[in-house]
């Protein structure tokens, strides 16, 4: 790669906006993939399109209206899921759609839109609905974990850990005007983006910084937070030491080709190479059809995320026990041999439980536009 810096920046620009142009609009409507409990045990459908009816009903949009909204809305749902009825703090073995929520309101208390039905009716199957008390996982990075990749801001350094590398093809090289691969270091958005509201989508001068300071990337390609995405791309510089790069992924084997969540069955073993935590392993619990995680900016608790807000994500990994601390995030989650997911939070679940929070690489995929990815040699 050449020393134009901003001439590459603007060609890859130019072929992600013709890259989306020809994406067909997205929707939410169930993927028709078998999902699994366990080798086995399916999910059934009727669960997959209750789970999408309860996150439309709490997270589509709302009627338009000039007068002031009446109740709680969603402001105090964690995530939706599906899992385990439980009665009277037992589990039943049971299937149904959870809701875990920061606390529980009388229905007169909540908006009329969002209360949460007992259950759901799909075709001549009647979906239970449970509601669970649980609190928002916390985003991962931090000023003083990671040391693999970071952004400059003016408070401090958000540090995260490069996932992998990925790629995108049909690239115009703005020097010989020739057509091929550039390749790019995958993350999350809180890492090197910051995250962005609206169109603000063009940091072409921001700069991606390794934990000694020194320049890895050029510019940082993302999108809008209302996406539900927290990933994002940095063009590699030239003199990137592949070897360096490399450092932060030792222990972790991966394939080029990507493996949905959603195909995982659970207790699946999975890996990460977290820039903190090094290499680590834990278990699929579930997968998530949203959560919500918040972005604050607190320098009182080492939080510099310049969003400031709680962001809907969506097809989330839920991997138990934690395997991950502040300064993994953006960590590659690997499932046999296959890259899954990026880690994006942790915290304690509604059962009690530490877990890790990635979010499906594919969706990454869809919305990001890159064309594969690849591991150092």
């Amino acid at each position: 790669m050449s020393e134009n810096g901003d001439g590459w920046i603007e060609q890859i620009r130019s072929a992600i906006a013709t890259k989306r142009k020809k994406k067909k609009p997205a929707t939410r409507a169930v993927k028709k993939v078998k999902r699994y409990l366990a080798p086995g045990i399916e999910i059934p459908s009727e669960f997959l399109v209750a789970q999408e009816k309860i996150i439309t009903q709490l997270f589509g949009k709302a009627p338009a209206t000039r007068k002031p909204v009446k109740g709680a809305t969603n402001q105090h749902v964690v995530s939706v899921g599906i899992g385990q009825k439980v009665t009277r703090g037992k589990p039943t073995g049971a299937l149904c759609i959870v809701v875990t929520v920061t606390k529980k309101l009388p229905m007169s208390k909540v908006n009329a839109k969002y209360r949460i039905p007992k259950s759901i009716k799909v075709g001549k199957v009647s979906v239970p609905v449970d509601i669970k008390i649980g609190k928002h996982a916390r985003p991962l990075a931090s000023v003083v974990g990671g040391d693999a990749c970071g952004i400059t801001i003016p408070e401090g350094l958000n540090k995260g850990s490069i996932g992998c590398f990925c790629f995108m093809q049909n690239v115009k090289d703005p020097d010989t005007g020739k057509v091929g691969r550039v390749n790019l270091l995958l993350t999350n958005s809180h890492v090197i983006g910051g995250f962005v509201t609206g169109n603000d989508t063009d940091h072409s001068s921001d700069k991606v910084l390794d934990g000694d300071s020194q320049q890895i990337g050029h510019g940082v390609f993302m999108v809008p937070s209302s996406n539900g995405i927290d990933a994002a791309m940095s063009n590699v510089t030239d003199d990137t030491p592949e070897g360096n790069m490399h450092s932060h992924t030792d222990g972790l084997k991966f394939s080029d080709k990507i493996i949905s969540p959603s195909d995982l069955s659970v207790g699946t073993t999975v890996q990460i190479a977290g820039a903190l935590s090094g290499s680590q392993s834990g278990k699929v619990k579930r997968v998530d059809g949203v959560h919500q995680v918040p972005y604050e900016f607190n320098p009182a608790k080492g939080e510099f995320y310049r969003l400031n807000k709680t962001v809907t994500l969506r097809d989330i990994l839920v991997i138990h026990p934690s395997i991950s601390q502040g300064g993994d995030s953006g960590s590659l989650v690997v499932a046999n041999g296959r890259p899954t997911a990026l880690l994006i939070a942790g915290g304690i679940d509604e059962d009690g439980e530490s877990i890790t929070l990635a979010q499906d690489l594919t969706t990454i995929q869809n919305e990001l536009l890159f064309d594969g990815i690849f591991s150092v040699p």
